[in-house]
């Protein structure tokens, strides 16, 4: 049903009052006369319950006093409680200005949070609309003796609706400064202005102990500077215009309360708050989120926890602040942590202005960190990186590069280290097109190396003292390759057969390629190359430009996504769900496992040959991708005497027509004139082979024809037929 005041007017045939609408309300006059002969005394609260009798909030006969049951005497004053408590049934009105001490959706009860044990839908649905110019006045202050210290609360697992503007119109600052609204679940939606009689107040919006939502829906130019988040409770914004004059935000979770608090887009789009200049804390929070319908922008705010401690925020949906710092002013330390899978973007500086004497930590557990310059990356009070298992509830960190980054010989490495002994991550992203870092003035980046310079500084007993040892390149968002420039020790001892893996991540964003390792991969520490291996996981796509140097006989791993070898790669592969690539030379023998395992040969944008200088197994179920364009196709090819290159059961022969391709033609897809004397029968053999054409491919009319030293593919064109560019 719409309570809108201009709507309800035009059904409403009733005579009115004239200009009732600017006065303010009044009690009957024969209570006027009795008060003007008694002694003038302050007025005792009520409790006032709406009755459903009329619309009129300001008529006292729609009113029953909580105390008595009946009627009271008076029409609602600056000292009484108003309570719409059930289901509803007469909606209020405001036929005039009303200022009184609090309003609550909820129970008539002892104290502000009192759940009662109502039908959860009890006490929602109301909408509190008014006349033109009417508005509920707000004079009553936080901490000022009243019993009940909020101005409106909402206990109810349903809406509410305010659809009149609300006017704070107290005076009072220091502990009395806060105006405050008090969601104890449900949601509470104010649509029209909230203004405040002083700049210098504080709107307090809390929740606890049901987690409730506040929504601000209306233009405020007249808000409050200050908005402070208690308890578990969600700020749903609606637009800038919402939040008026607000500079500053203060995320508070107070009480040890276990519900979440978060800042919410509402505004059906990207939604940036300019008038924001700080946002800070002064208790400890492990949930804050950021969440809601598209990206939150605070380009000019100072994201300023002034704390001791930990704190840990959720970023789910992207979001951009100027810098990120810490207020407190002694020596301690404070650990940022960002979680949720979306970017945090840093426009300036991390932790530049820290004290001396103070280390603080910007963990990312998730997602990623975007530095618009990563030299404002302070490396020397900055730890970044992961203090804990890697992984742990789909935990992805990465630095996010949208400029290249070079971090200079002798600086010291504690941009990225962990705990101790500890499994830990650090990862690259790329934003804006293509990204390289190289680090430690192009050394080798060992992993998992001690890092003597790199101290605790106040973080527990356990000091900084490992680089990562799982690399992440990538990000949901991310619409570049990053490259790591640095040659990549694996530096990692031989162990255990089932330990002795250094894992590559690579997560699937807007591109074809979510990043590269452009020097050689090696093994120093151990038994040398023999004694590790890599293992491949996630959805996307890494390649490795340099030589891969690692000769293990339990070969490495290709779990997930795709790895392109684009140089010489020593030693076994086994690809057992995800893909191979890439342009350079497989010395050891490779073994594609059926139900997920695949061959696909060429870079990232399905160009060149795949060289094996090794055995070949394509196990039953295994697949070959092959990209046929206008004027070439990628292959394999093969060298050496005496390979073992066979299929050892059904092969599905995938064929993917790239953008341009016109006319039919025989290609060569295998190519094995330079492996005299190695045996390729079952690998020559069409009958083994299972075309698969993508849907809506111009490829018709595919066949395989062997020849002494290669396999072609002769094929048609149907031109009628669209086609796609494949970034699979």
């Amino acid at each position: 049903m719409n309570h809108d005041p201009i709507e309800r007017r035009s059904r409403d045939t009733r005579p009115q009052p004239a200009r009732r609408n600017a006065a303010p309300c009044k009690a009957a006059l024969l209570f006027l006369a009795l008060a003007a002969a008694a002694p003038t005394t302050p007025a005792a609260t009520r409790n006032l319950v709406w009755a459903n009798r009329g619309d009129d909030m300001c008529a006292a006969t729609n009113w029953n006093d909580a105390s008595t049951g009946a009627a009271p005497l008076s029409a609602p004053t600056s000292e009484d409680r108003l309570f719409f408590s059930g289901r509803p049934g007469v909606q209020p009105r405001l036929s005039a200005s009303l200022s009184v001490l609090a309003v609550r959706f909820g129970p008539a009860a002892t104290q502000a949070g009192a759940a009662g044990t109502d039908d959860p839908l009890d006490h929602s649905g109301w909408t509190i609309s008014g006349a033109e110019g009417a508005r509920l006045e707000m004079p009553g202050s936080w901490k000022e003796g009243k019993n009940w210290n909020f101005a409106f609360s909402h206990s109810s697992f349903g809406t509410n609706t305010v659809n009149v503007p609300v006017a704070f119109t107290s005076t009072k600052t220091g502990t009395s400064a806060y105006r405050p609204i008090l969601a104890f679940g449900g949601r509470l939606v104010f649509r029209r202005p909230i203004s405040s009689a002083t700049a210098d107040a504080v709107l307090l919006v809390g929740g606890n102990p049901q987690n409730g939502t506040v929504a601000l829906e209306a233009a405020s130019p007249a808000m409050p500077s200050e908005v402070r988040l208690d308890a578990g409770v969600t700020l749903a914004v609606s637009s800038a215009e919402a939040l008026g004059p607000v500079a500053t935000l203060v995320l508070n979770q107070s009480g040890g309360s276990s519900q979440h608090q978060a800042l919410r887009n509402a505004s059906g789009g990207a939604l940036a708050l300019p008038g924001v200049t700080r946002v800070t804390s002064t208790a400890k929070n492990d949930g804050c989120h950021f969440e809601g319908d598209g990206p939150i922008a605070l380009p000019n705010a100072l994201f300023d926890p002034r704390l001791n401690d930990t704190r840990e925020y959720y970023v789910d949906v992207p979001l951009s602040v100027r810098s990120i710092g810490n207020g407190y002013t002694g020596a301690g330390a404070f650990v940022f942590r960002k979680l949720g899978p979306a970017a945090l973007r840093v426009a300036e500086d991390v932790f530049a202005g820290a004290p001396e004497g103070q280390t603080n930590r910007l963990d990312v557990v998730d997602g990623a960190l975007v530095l618009a310059d990563p030299a404002y990356l302070a490396r020397e009070r900055t730890l970044f990186g992961m203090s804990g298992p890697f992984f742990k509830n789909g935990a992805r960190p990465a630095l996010g590069l949208s400029a290249d980054l070079a971090v200079a010989a002798g600086d010291a490495p504690g941009a990225f280290a962990c705990y101790n002994d500890q499994t830990c991550a650090m990862g690259l992203a790329a934003f804006g097109g293509d990204r390289t870092a190289t680090f430690y003035g192009g050394g080798a980046y060992q992993m998992g190396a001690d890092a003597a310079t790199v101290v605790s500084h106040g973080f527990s007993s356990h000091g900084f003292k490992r680089q990562a040892t799982t690399l992440v390149f990538g990000h949901a968002e991310a619409d570049g390759a990053a490259t790591m420039a640095n040659d990549l020790d694996l530096n990692q001892a031989q162990t255990h057969s089932s330990v002795n893996f250094r894992d590559l991540y690579a997560v699937r964003g807007a591109g074809p390629l979510a990043g590269r390792v452009a020097g050689r991969v090696y093994n120093s520490a151990g038994g040398g190359n023999a004694s590790c291996r890599l293992r491949k996981l996630g959805d996307g796509a890494l390649a490795l430009d340099g030589a891969c140097e690692l000769a293990s006989g339990d070969g490495s791993l290709i779990l997930e996504g795709g790895l392109l070898a684009n140089a010489a790669f020593a030693g076994p592969v086994s690809v057992t769900n995800g893909w191979l690539g890439g342009t350079g030379t497989m010395e050891g023998t490779v073994t594609v496992r059926g139900g997920g395992g695949a061959l696909r040969p060429g870079d990232e944008l399905r160009r060149g040959t795949l060289t094996l200088a090794g055995a070949l197994a394509l196990r039953d179920g295994a697949r070959v991708e092959i990209a046929v364009g206008p004027d070439s196709n990628t292959a394999l090819r093969f060298t050496g005497a005496g390979a073992d290159c066979r299929a050892e059961g059904r092969v599905t022969l995938r064929l993917d027509a790239l953008e341009g391709l016109e006319g039919g033609r025989a290609v060569k897809i295998f190519d094995w004139s330079e492996a005299p004397g190695a045996s390729f029968l079952t690998m020559a053999d069409p009958a083994r082979y299972d075309f698969e054409l993508p849907e809506g491919s111009p490829i018709v009319n595919p066949r395989l024809e062997p020849t002494e030293d290669a396999v072609w593919l002769r094929f048609s064109v149907d031109r009628g037929a669209p086609f796609k560019i494949l970034f699979l």
